[in-house]
């Protein structure tokens, strides 16, 4: 029963990741849009500020929405951890073997590992998005 909840927790936790992946990759689209035609853009005649406002708000959201999935994802994680580590079969399992970086204890983890992909995710997404605004002006 623990080994089914741990995949039903390791398919969720795979979920936040798409998310995550779907999110940056909607604003890249946004991002490439209007820095590609910002002539187009311009003969539609919203003002420049006004969608520079949407962008950044934009932005804003898709940082709140990959950071909830980032703060999900390390939830899920300890929840599987605490099945791995109660279930003696499980931890006999990884008892002998390595543990990936992202399943070991807290305190043997490095620090900053489980935040390379939100950082990496988080700029991408704000220099696209600054791309953009430049591109209008």
């Amino acid at each position: 029963m623990k080994k089914e909840l741990a995949g039903i927790l390791q398919t969720r936790m795979d979920k936040c990741t798409t998310e995550q992946f779907w999110m940056v990759m909607a604003m890249t689209g946004v991002n490439g849009l209007v820095i590609a035609s910002p002539a187009e853009i311009a003969k539609t005649g919203i003002h420049a500020v006004v969608l520079a406002i949407v962008l950044g708000l934009a932005a804003a959201g898709a940082f709140l929405y990959l950071l909830s999935r980032h703060k999900m994802f390390f939830a899920l994680r300890a929840e599987q951890l605490a099945i791995f580590d109660s279930d003696e079969e499980l931890h006999a399992y990884y008892k002998n073997r390595a543990r990936p970086e992202f399943m070991k204890p807290e305190g043997q983890r490095v620090w900053w590992f489980g935040m390379t992909g939100i950082v990496m995710y988080s700029a991408w997404v704000l220099a696209g998005t600054l791309g953009a605004i430049c591109s209008l002006f």
